[in-house]
């Protein structure tokens, strides 16, 4: 009778096994696809955690403040601060069509913070004239995008010893944008900025902005939002910092 009792009990053993690992094996198969679904693809933007922001002083509110450092090779590195009335989830990013420079021009290497972290793209976007919308991921009150324009330099200029830059920042838009902006260029020794009022043409072009320390700054009304700054600069002498710059997002 043991015997017999032995080879009943087995059978069902081994079935009570099978079922339990098979249960096993679903939980785990289930648990992944589960985090699979909670986790960005790898192709997708991620917001991810960063330092807090340390917006700049002249920053308005509204508005938009940009710190533009002309580089010894005709290239402006810039720093360009949004402070929007209301939150924003995306903003859409362009180089300005050159008027004076052969160009084509570009904005390369951009970086992208809120004040709620950091966005890390999948991929460096590949920004010319046509506005290319990045997302923040989520609504913020405090966007900094850092980035380089390339392209928009003619190192001979017009005058003697002077190089001429075509735009010292890219055109960053957003729903709702309002506010005043304030630009600071600096980084080789500026000798006159000018304003277009209308990017697309020289129409209307006029002097404009002073000298500070650590470059010169221009001011824009609310009605100004879609002015370009062009620059006159001397790209073999350095110039200071521009003490108002605020915290490297680097």
């Amino acid at each position: 009778m043991s015997a017999s009792g032995d080879s009943r009990s087995g059978p069902s053993t081994t079935v009570v096994a099978v079922v339990a690992l098979a249960l096993v094996v679903a939980l785990v198969v289930l648990l992944r696809g589960r985090d699979d679904e909670a986790a960005p693809a790898a192709d997708e933007p991620e917001l991810v955690a960063a330092a807090p922001l340390s917006a700049p002083v002249r920053l308005p509110g509204p508005g938009a403040y940009v710190d533009a450092v002309v580089q010894p090779d005709g290239s402006v590195d810039v720093t360009h601060w949004l402070r929007p009335a209301e939150g924003v989830d995306e903003v859409t990013v362009a180089a300005y069509p050159t008027l004076q420079v052969d160009g084509p021009p570009s904005v390369t290497d951009l970086q992208v913070q809120t004040s709620l972290g950091r966005v890390r793209l999948p991929e460096e976007p590949q920004i010319g004239t046509d506005p290319v919308p990045v997302p923040l991921l989520r609504s913020s009150l405090l966007v900094a995008l850092t980035y380089t324009l390339e392209g928009v330099t003619n190192a001979e200029g017009t005058v003697a010893g002077r190089a001429f830059v075509d735009a010292v920042y890219a055109d960053v838009d957003y729903v709702g944008e309002q506010g005043a902006t304030r630009v600071q260029v600096g980084g080789r020794r500026i000798e006159s900025l000018a304003c277009l009022p209308d990017p697309r043409t020289l129409t209307g072009q006029v002097v404009c902005g002073a000298a500070r320390e650590g470059g010169w700054a221009v001011n824009f009304t609310p009605r100004q939002l879609d002015a370009k700054v062009v620059a006159q600069v001397d790209l073999g002498r350095a110039q200071r910092r521009n003490p108002d710059a605020g915290v490297s997002l680097d």
